[in-house]
């Protein structure tokens, strides 16, 4: 178990500098629109089985409950260009913090307006968000 969480992290670790380097390639040849952002989260699901050596689920793994079904495992959050669908943000986090969290990582401060869906209602009283200007458009 505990080999399994070192491999997701270094997996993290290398997949946000690959995402690193392709933008920063985007960007130099002019491929990557940087006017408009769409932040976006969905849950990765993990197997609830505590059949393992220590009989016990994967620590780093929370609950969540969306709808009237429960899910175990974490949380991918993305940004991504709103022009070319480009992803230029990467992040994962537990499934029992809120999406709002994440927000100030998934912008990259470039951008005149952000599409977020209705957890991010209430973006822009966020402190952290406050020097990014930026309109919201939340469905």
């Amino acid at each position: 178990m505990q080999a399994d969480i070192v491999s997701l992290i270094i997996f993290t670790l290398l997949i946000c500098q690959i995402f690193e380097t392709i933008n920063k390639w985007l960007k130099q040849s002019g491929g990557l629109v940087k006017e408009g952002s769409s932040i976006e989260a969905t849950i990765i699901e993990a197997p609830s089985s505590t059949k393992n050596k220590f009989n016990q689920r994967d620590p780093e793994l929370h609950q969540t409950k969306k709808g009237n079904q429960r899910h175990l495992g974490m949380k991918a959050h993305i940004g991504f260009d709103v022009k070319s669908w480009l992803i230029h943000t990467f992040t994962t986090i537990e499934t029992n913090e809120h999406d709002l969290n994440q927000a100030y990582h998934l912008l990259h401060s470039e951008e005149d307006y952000v599409f977020a869906d209705s957890g991010s209602r209430r973006a822009s009283k966020r402190e952290e968000l406050n020097d990014i200007k930026v309109d919201w458009y939340i469905a």
